[in-house]
């Protein structure tokens, strides 16, 4: 018996999947607040931005191998291409980005 005449509405999804850039996603942590990076996000983030919003920051930057860098060690509006696996902050901004 032959198919149906009519075309079939089945799309197949495209296997190859090309980033947009070098950080495709970003998550803004603000005022006092812990954020990990792992289970259900699926990764550690790529890198972090401390934003020049806010004349305090004070976070504490948990990598994906193990230490912790503090905020004070990070100029402002520079981007650091760390593995950050948690972040703890009582004040500030800071833009964590994803690859």
């Amino acid at each position: 018996m032959a198919g149906p005449a009519y075309p079939s509405t089945h799309r197949e999804r495209n296997q190859t999947v090309e980033a947009a850039g070098e950080f495709n996603k970003v998550t803004l942590l603000s005022g006092s607040i812990t954020q990990e990076f792992t289970g259900s996000s699926g990764f550690p983030a790529g890198a972090a931005i401390l934003a020049h919003e806010s004349g305090i920051n004070d976070a504490k930057f948990q990598l994906t191998h193990g230490g912790t860098i503090s905020s004070s060690a990070f100029a402002v509006d520079t981007v650091y291409p760390i593995g950050v696996r948690k972040v703890v902050q009582t004040s500030g901004y800071v833009y964590i980005l994803h690859r």
